[in-house]
């Protein structure tokens, strides 16, 4: 490319500018001209003519469309080219409009351009040389001339025209351009000529709410006022009212919006708009309720519901579907609660907590309509739970209480307790309830023999809680219970006044028996008289039989009696297992007094008041001799072992009451030890003292009562020993009184010992009784076997002798004799047991009965020989030969029992009140042997002080202590229980007691008297330990349980309805069944009960 060339497109370029840059002004220049004159023939037209709104709608959207058009194509276009936004005009066109400028250029400029062309593509320097010569011919031409700038006047000239002309009609009819130009604008109303009148609405506003009528009024002015208006609605002309020169036109119901103008069919008003307001209106609604989760109700959603009645705490949910609403809120109690807008619906969530009447507001922003709907919301509270509780107590143990009760709610329950309150202080038990069932009944059982020594009161109730848990779980309490412990001054004196009650029972009843007997003799020997007429004979039986009804009522209430006493007794104190079997034995012993034989014998009696018989009668007579002299025997026999009973409990009261005590000094002495309290420490002696003086009086008062036993017990009242706990107590409060700190801890130590071996002498004492007891018992019923092996022998041989003899024959008159001789041995039986049963209530049961058919069978038999009824006679004697055996059998298993205790040493049917078992023994040997000791220890001290005087005494105290704890070791040794390793011991320890008695004798009491103390006090402790290693897992499995506790009370209660159903069906025989039958006996009962 030569510089000649790029000259040339140089100036190509700048031709090519300015003809874009007079293309956009000669554009601008037009379609000015074109605008104006356009602008100024449709405002003429409109002024003139007041165009229809289709026209002037269609002349707007075209002018506008025209104006874009031109401007387009004449402005923008070449603008844009002159911008070089879009493409200019070729280098070719631009030469072909340069040649018709200049026609004297003819084709060259565009030869030059279509071989440079040519010469780019090849490259040819001759090509390149032609042009240059050719553009050398066209440098006498100016490309800028030929852009024809004067062509521009025409446009100019013909805009310049059309503006003077707009500039006229504006100067001389200034109307014409503003209201064409308004009128064209709002192309979309409607404009009239002026009217020779104009119209005024008299409506302040023409919006209305929708479906509302509206009354349109309107009044004209003027010179010329129209006759008739009209009011024109979509090119329709509805005629007007008028009256008063207000023209009014109703609408009754207006749902859209619409224009209207009004008219006298020649000229027209302006437009006017009647605009319809929505109103906000409720299409629908429902209401969710959700009531709290431990409820158990179900949620619900009900349609179109006003007044509502839910649950307290329940979430309700109110759904409002609505057209033409901004807004919705409640108003309840004041406030305000406003709903909310979710998805084309009003959404408003609310617990339920009072009872609240509310109303529905809605609006937009147009209307606001309040209160538009009213309901009330009513709150079912959750009540407080409801508890009834009734009690019984026991009728064995005092201190257990059955409780039955029911609990109801509305929803259900949190928990149920039994409260009590120990000393201000509250414990309770959780007790189990189903939590969601609404009305339930619960059982309970509670011991309050637990809570001995913790408090002399317990005030106790049930309280249950609901499961709101609104309200921190509501709380009712049943009605509060107290239960008071007496004290033990109280339960002696009732102890004293049920045993004084029995007292006077069993004399009663024991009178009554001989008043029957009498009874029964008067009338045998009335019906013996010819005077006494057979209405008297019946008037005597029947008063025997009153007075049999009467013996059974005392009897009956002698074993409540006996029962309450001993139930009083066992439900406030520890009684040991020995006297709880011995009362039960009594309790027994009580039951069958009043036997089967008794009943079916009376009931003979009540036939002979409708039928009298002489014969029967003797018969009878006969037999209740026997029967009610057994009777009185068993009534004596029972209040004798009543008596003895109560000795030995209260005798054991007393021995715990001075082990107390004991305990007590050495509590006083410790805190004295401890402290210099001495005024604290002078009263608790005084405490002490007054406890001690009562333990006395129980002492003396059970001295009393054993007097009156027909073979007392031999206790001693150790009045010596009374007295100088006295004077020590007496001491004591001395010495704390002046201070002296040592010598009231001396005192203290030395009293400690006196009452521990007071209380250690009246058990050994006891236990001495017992055993002394046992052995005379042991004796008796071998002797008593001897003789009753021999009867039944006898009884039998005279029995064989009778098979082989007939009526005539003399060896008969023998047999009667050795019949009567036998009968006259039985007495000394009969006198034997009765005694031995006295002592011994084990026994009791079936001696009385098979003693009295023992005597029955033989009595009859003699008569029946009498008679010279062999066969009668043989079954009598074979019934007595029966009665025999059995009580010599059942006596034979006695006399293993207690020659078992004896050898074990365990206190069970015999007279014993110490505690059983090995393990107490030792205790008792421990403490027996540090007592021992410590006495030996003041002795010597005694010695040293040159005090001897009352040494002989004191030694023979300790002789006899060390005989006791010697007869002790003696019954360990033959217990078979006992492991050997323990025996080794106790051989040792007696062996060293053997050498402490011959010291003592001699008043040989030095340190080696001590140190073999000490030896033994080692041995009993190295005994006790091999017996707890020996016996761990026989402890662990001999614990028992009280079978009477129900675990569940519920049976308690169902048992109270059946007890009198069942004991009516069937009731048990009192024997003493050997353990094979009684086993048997006891399943089938079971199994009885099971079925009903």
């Amino acid at each position: 490319m030569t510089a000649s060339y790029k000259h040339l497109v140089n100036n190509l370029k700048t031709y090519v500018r300015i003809r874009s840059f007079y293309q956009v002004l000669r554009g601008i220049l037009l379609v000015s001209a074109l605008i104006v004159s356009y602008v100024i023939v449709i405002s003429l037209v409109e002024f003139y003519t007041y165009l229809s709104v289709d026209i002037r709608t269609f002349l707007f959207f075209l002018t506008c469309f025209l104006i874009v058009i031109l401007v387009g194509i004449y402005v923008i276009f070449p603008a844009f080219r002159l911008l070089g936004i879009l493409k200019p005009i070729s280098y070719e066109k631009a030469a072909k409009l340069i040649a018709e400028h200049f026609p004297e250029m003819e084709d060259r400029l565009l030869n030059v351009i279509e071989l440079a062309q040519i010469g780019e593509e090849a490259d040819e320097p001759l090509v390149w040389a032609s042009i240059d010569e050719k553009i050398k011919r066209l440098k006498v031409f100016n490309f800028s001339q030929a852009i024809p700038f004067k062509r521009l006047l025409r446009p100019l000239s013909f805009l310049f025209g059309v503006v003077i002309l707009a500039g006229i009609l504006t100067l001389f009819f200034p109307g014409i351009f503003k209201e064409s130009s308004r009128r064209l604008i709002d192309y979309d109303k409607q404009f009239s000529r002026p009217a020779p009148f104009t119209f005024h609405l008299i409506n302040e506003s023409l919006s209305v709410k929708k479906g509302d009528p509206l009354l349109l009024e309107v009044e004209c002015s003027g010179r010329q006022i129209p006759e008739v208006l009209y009011v024109n609605i979509g090119g329709s002309n509805y005629l007007m009212s008028q009256e008063n020169g207000v023209f009014t036109y109703p609408f009754e119901h207006i749902n859209n919006s619409f224009s209207l103008r009004f008219t006298d069919l020649q000229f027209f008003s302006e437009n006017y708009k009647i605009k319809v307001l929505p109103a906000p209106i409720i299409t629908d609604y429902s209401v969710e309720i959700i009531p709290p989760a431990y409820t158990g109700l179900e949620r619900s959603k009900e349609e179109m519901l006003g007044d509502i009645e839910v649950a307290y705490g329940s979430e309700i949910r109110w759904i409002f579907k609505t057209a033409d609403t901004d807004s919705l809120y409640f108003t309840a109690d004041g406030n305000r609660l406003d709903a909310v807008h979710d998805g084309g619906q009003f959404v408003l969530e609310y617990r339920a907590e009072k009872d609240l009447k509310y109303t529905v507001s809605v609006s937009n922003e147009s209307f606001n309509y309040p209160d538009l709907l009213s309901f009330n919301l009513s709150v079912i509270p959750d009540l407080y739970p409801e508890i009834q509780v009734v009690q019984l107590r026991d009728s064995i143990d005092y201190t257990r209480y059955y409780f039955k009760g029911r609990i109801a709610d509305d929803y259900g329950f949190h928990s149920l307790n039994y409260e009590l309150i120990i000393n201000q202080k509250d414990s309770l038990v959780a007790l189990p309830v189903v939590k969601n069932l609404n009305q339930q009944d619960f059982y309970f059982t509670f011991d309050f023999k637990a809570l001995v020594g913790k408090a002399d009161v317990v005030d106790y109730h049930f309280a249950v809680r609901d499961n709101d848990y609104f309200h921190s779980y509501k709380e009712a309490i049943s009605e509060s219970f107290q239960f008071r412990f007496p004290t033990k001054e109280e339960l002696a004196l009732a102890d004293d006044q049920n045993f004084e009650g029995l007292e006077q029972l069993m004399e009663e009843s024991f009178q009554l028996s001989q008043d029957i007997q009498q009874s029964i003799d008067e009338l045998r020997f009335k019906s013996l008289s010819e005077n006494s007429s057979d209405w008297e004979k019946k008037q005597l039986v029947n008063e025997v039989l009153n007075k049999r009804n009467r013996l059974e009522e005392i009897l009956e209430q002698v074993q409540q009696k006996n029962a309450e006493m001993n139930n009083l007794k066992n439900s406030f104190s520890e009684e040991q297992a020995e006297i709880v079997e011995k009362q039960k034995q009594i309790e027994d012993l009580l039951e069958d007094v009043f036997n089967d034989e008794l009943k079916a014998l009376f009931e003979e009696f009540k036939k002979l008041a409708q039928d009298f018989d002489q014969s029967k009668l003797n018969e009878l007579s006969d037999r209740s001799k026997m029967s009610m002299d057994d009777l009185s025997k068993q009534l004596e026999r029972n209040l004798q072992m009543l008596k003895r009973m109560k000795v030995e409990q209260e005798m054991t009261d007393v021995i715990q009451q001075l082990q107390k005590l004991g305990e007590k000094e050495k509590s006083n002495l410790e805190q004295l030890k401890d402290g210099r309290n001495f005024s604290e420490a002078q009263e608790r002696e005084k405490n002490n003292q007054v406890e001690f003086q009562k333990a006395v009086e129980d002492l003396n008062r059970t001295l009393e009562l054993n007097h009156s036993l027909e073979k007392p017990l031999e206790l001693d009242p150790m009045e010596k020993e009374q007295s100088d706990i006295n004077s020590n107590y007496d001491d004591i409060q001395n010495s704390i009184e002046q201070g002296r700190k040592r010598k009231s801890l001396q005192q203290m130590e030395e009293n400690t010992r006196a009452l521990e071996n007071m209380a250690f002498s009246l058990s050994q004492m006891l236990e001495m009784n017992q055993q002394k007891q046992r052995m005379e018992n042991i004796d008796n019923l071998k002797q008593i076997l001897d003789n009753l092996v021999y009867i039944s022998l006898t009884q039998e041989g005279l029995h064989d002798e009778i098979r082989q003899i007939d009526d005539g024959d003399p060896r008969l008159s023998s047999v009667r004799v050795e019949q009567d001789k036998l009968i006259k041995q039985s007495e000394v039986v009969k006198d034997s047991l009765y005694a031995l049963a006295n002592r011994t209530p084990e026994i009791g049961n079936v001696v009385t009965k098979e003693l009295l058919t023992l005597e029955l069978a033989m009595n009859k038999a003699v008569g029946e020989l009498e008679e010279s009824r062999m066969n009668t006679a043989l079954r009598e004697q074979q019934m007595a030969i029966t009665a025999a055996n059995n009580m010599a059998l059942f006596l034979n298993e006695a006399l293993d029992n207690l020659q078992k205790q004896m050898a074990e040493g365990m206190p069970g049917d015999q007279q014993c009140d110490k505690p059983g078992g090995n393990q107490s023994q030792m205790n008792m040997l421990k403490d027996a042997q540090q007592n021992l000791k410590q006495q030996l220890q003041q002795m010597i001290e005694q010695m040293k002080q040159g005090q001897s005087g009352n040494m002989s005494e004191q030694i023979g105290q300790t002789l006899a202590q060390q005989e006791m704890m010697q007869q002790m070791i003696r019954e360990l040794m033959m217990d078979s229980e006992v492991g050997s390793a323990a025996k080794e011991q106790l051989k040792q320890i007696n062996e060293l007691l053997e050498h402490n008695n011959i010291d003592l004798a001699n008043k040989n009491i030095n340190s080696t008297l001590i140190s073999r103390q000490n030896l033994i006090l080692n041995k009993l402790l190295k005994a006790e330990k091999a017996e707890m290693e020996r016996d761990v897992e026989d402890e662990r499995e001999s614990k028992t349980v009280d079978d009477s506790f129900y675990s569940n009370p519920i049976e308690f209660f169902e048992y109270k309805k059946q007890e009198k159903e069942f004991n009516d069906a069937i009731e048990r025989n009192n024997y003493q069944l050997r353990n094979f039958y009684d086993r048997k006996y006891k399943n089938y009962i079971n199994n009885l009960r099971e079925e009903n």
